[in-house]
């Protein structure tokens, strides 16, 4: 496989288009099929309006979609767990505890 379109290979999760982000609505969740209840965990989506939206834009049906869509992974980011291992080894904060304190204590002056 040629390493250039190794690299520039995108999943079909990245290839959908991102649905726009609004409110969910009350929905029935027994009232949803599988293929349906699956897609709305695959793609992130949190209202069933959207599926028939995700429908249309594809031409396809919820369960082919569920059936393409690849499961979710949890990312593992190596730099960030070694950080957090050596954090908790010497015991420190990823933050500054102090800068809360002072931004507290030195912002506000008192009035006269």
């Amino acid at each position: 496989m040629n390493l250039l379109t190794y690299l520039l290979r995108r999943s079909l999760l990245q290839k959908l288009p991102p649905l726009p982000r609004g409110y969910s609505v009350e929905y029935e969740p027994s009232r949803m099929s599988k293929a349906e209840s699956d897609l709305m965990c695959l793609s992130y989506i949190r209202c069933p309006a959207n599926i028939s939206t995700l429908e249309r834009k594809h031409k396809a049906t919820a369960s082919t979609l569920a059936q393409k869509l690849p499961r979710r992974k949890k990312r593992i980011h190596p730099a960030r767990r070694a950080a957090a291992l050596l954090r908790r080894i010497f015991g420190l904060l990823p933050y500054d505890p102090s800068r809360a304190y002072t931004a507290r204590y030195h912002m506000r002056r008192p009035r006269f």
